[in-house]
């Protein structure tokens, strides 16, 4: 009877501390028209996160501060920076590069 009450006991727990981690979380997107853009992707919280390609879909931390950039050419190429921002909810990024200058859109 015991163990029966203390499996129970941990269900309701687990029931109830798995939706306060999953609120934490955010899906973000990344993309970019940029024809010289090899990799893409964003750095937070001490963690580089992206793929090769135009676009990149990953989770991440709430209320954190993302860099935003890309890889131009190829995998040594140089790394252009678009922006930061503090991201609280679900996010679509657009990276737009305007001659030497790139900038974040949030969608």
């Amino acid at each position: 009877m015991m163990r029966h009450s203390i499996k129970i006991f941990i269900g309701i727990i687990t029931l109830f501390s798995v939706p306060a981690f999953a609120e934490k979380a955010i899906s973000i997107t990344v993309k970019t028209n940029e024809k010289s853009a090899f990799a893409i992707g964003y750095f937070v919280g001490g963690e580089a996160k992206g793929s090769m390609g135009k676009s990149y879909s990953g989770k991440g931390p709430k209320n954190k501060k993302y860099i935003f950039g890309y890889r131009k050419n190829f995998i040594h190429g140089d790394n252009v920076y678009c922006g930061t921002q503090i991201l609280t909810q679900d996010s679509k990024i657009t990276l737009i590069t305007d001659g030497a200058k790139c900038r974040i859109v949030i969608n």
